[in-house]
Formats: structure tokens, sequence, C-alpha cells
């Protein structure tokens, strides 16, 4: 994305992965295995009463001056055999500052069509007054998401505004983004950032993919408390959890690769190097030969 957006480097997102029209049709497993915690938010996506969010995120100090405090932020991931990906996000935050960067009301989400669908998102704004404002998808744009100026990719992007977002109110975003074919179908390596910026109360990870598929993670910059495996009907879970998180300070610009600064959990889904290298060569023949008969 030329222009990145502050919210965006913060969240890692992936959203990948924010924006959304209707999420997509159909009961989303990853999301339906979201139990119940203590906050009313760690329930189902939309399902806790704004009151009660209301009256938990008051008791959530920022601890000092902030744009925002990230209540919740929960990816799951769920990983086919064949590569293909499903990822559902959401995240739920207030905002603590009328002159919070403008990110923080806008909702936006990138995907690549060419192996992914478009993405479902949803969001809600609950003000200081109780009262929800629902986005409306009608306010959706979609423009293209050049990663540099000289490179011309098929990426897209979603954005939005959202209603009603202001000094004390408190978003609600879930995206959903689904592939179509696999992005690499020798792996991939994902780096989830983790703390942010601003204070994170609570950030979880649950990614689900079947036992043969070579998953590995390495976890940096985090206490390794907060993982949990387990195995069941062909199917591992890895969950990932971390409260209370203090913001990073200034980051230093150009710092030296073996410098690890970042907290972020890194998820890798290749059989060897040897083996995605092997791969990557077989299709850079392939485009060569193609060229070369053209």
């Amino acid at each position: 994305m030329a222009q990145e957006s502050r919210r965006g480097r913060l969240c890692g997102i992936l959203l990948l992965v924010t924006g959304f029209a209707a999420l997509m049709a159909g009961r989303n497993p990853l999301v339906a295995a979201t139990p119940a915690g203590s906050d009313p938010w760690e329930a189902s996506a939309f399902s806790a009463d704004p009151a009660a969010i209301l009256q938990a995120a008051s008791r959530i100090d920022a601890g000092g001056p902030s744009e925002a405090v990230v209540l919740f932020s929960e990816i799951r991931l769920r990983i086919e055999a064949d590569g293909r990906k499903t990822l559902v996000q959401r995240i739920l935050y207030r905002i603590e500052n009328a002159a919070a960067d403008a990110s923080w009301s806008t909702v936006d989400a990138p995907w690549s069509p060419w192996y992914q669908e478009r993405p479902g998102l949803r969001a809600r704004v609950i003000t200081p007054d109780g009262a929800v404002h629902l986005f409306d998808p009608a306010t959706l744009t979609e423009a293209g998401r050049a990663a540099e100026p000289d490179l011309f990719q098929d990426a897209r992007i979603l954005r939005a505004p959202l209603p009603a977002a202001g000094s004390g109110a408190i978003v609600e975003q879930e995206i959903t983004i689904r592939d179509t074919a696999p992005f690499f179908d020798r792996g991939t390596t994902e780096t989830l950032p983790v703390r942010m910026l601003v204070p994170v109360h609570l950030w979880r990870l649950v990614v689900e993919a079947p036992v043969g598929l070579p998953l590995r993670h390495v976890v940096r910059q985090l206490p390794d408390s907060g993982f949990h495996e387990e195995t069941a009907d062909g199917i591992r879970r890895l969950s990932f959890e971390y409260r209370d998180l203090t913001p990073y300070e200034e980051i230093e610009p150009g710092q030296p690769s073996d410098v690890r600064w970042l907290s972020a959990v890194t998820l890798s889904t290749g059989a060897s190097w040897a083996e995605v290298a092997r791969r990557y060569a077989d299709i850079v023949e392939a485009a060569v030969r193609q060229a070369g008969q053209a």
C-alpha cells in the first residue's frame, strides 16, 4: 500500500488484515469455536451488549497518553492441506482522543483477487452514550493497492469511514478473507505482530491445520506461557494469548536485520527450504520457457 495507515502498521493487519460488506453467508466454524471469557467482547462477534462493553472498557486505563486502547484483538486462521487459508480477524478498541490518527476512524481490507475472495466485513461503533452506529456497506470504496510506485499487481483494497467514531467511542470490527487457491503450494511464512504502539488488553491467535501439514511456529519477544497446543480429530490447534501488553516506545528506523525488536508470532508451512526453493525454481523456469516461445 503506497500510503499505509498508522493503525494498519500497528495491527500488522494482514488485517493482513480492516473494511466491511455483508459477512459471507453461512456459519463460520472459526467464529463458533470462540468460548466466552471474563470480558463481554470475548463472546462471539457483535453479540455482546453495548452497555456491558462500555462498563467493562471503563475499567481499562491507557496508562498514559495514547491514541487508542486495543481491548481485544483476535485472529483465527484455518489452513487446509493444500495451503488455502481462511482468516477471521476481530479487533475492538476505544479511541482515546479527538487528535487520534484518522485511520482509527476508518475500516479497510486489502486482498488479492488472483487467489482470494473479496473480503467480508462488519463493523459497529458504540458511542459513550450507549448508542450503536452500524457500518454502512454502501460507503465502501474499492481501489488498487500498489506495494511500490513502479510495481504493478492485482492487489485491491476496500475502505470506508466509520460512523460516529470519535473520542471515547468503541469500535468493533471483523474481517473474513478466504483463499480460492493457495498462495504458494509448497508452503508460506507469515509474521503476525502482537505488541503495538498503543496498549493491548488481550491479543489472541488460534491456528487450525491438518495434523499432516508441516506447520511450525516461532514466538519472539513474548513469554512462552502464552502458548497452548492440542490435537483432536486429525486437526492441530495452536493457541497464543497475551494480556496487558505495553506499547512500543518510539521505534528507531533502519535497524539492522539481526536486531529483534518486534514482538510477533511467525508461522511456516514449508516442509523445508530446499523443497520451497525447488518449487520456486520450477515456476521460474516454466515462465522463462513460456516467454522464449512467445
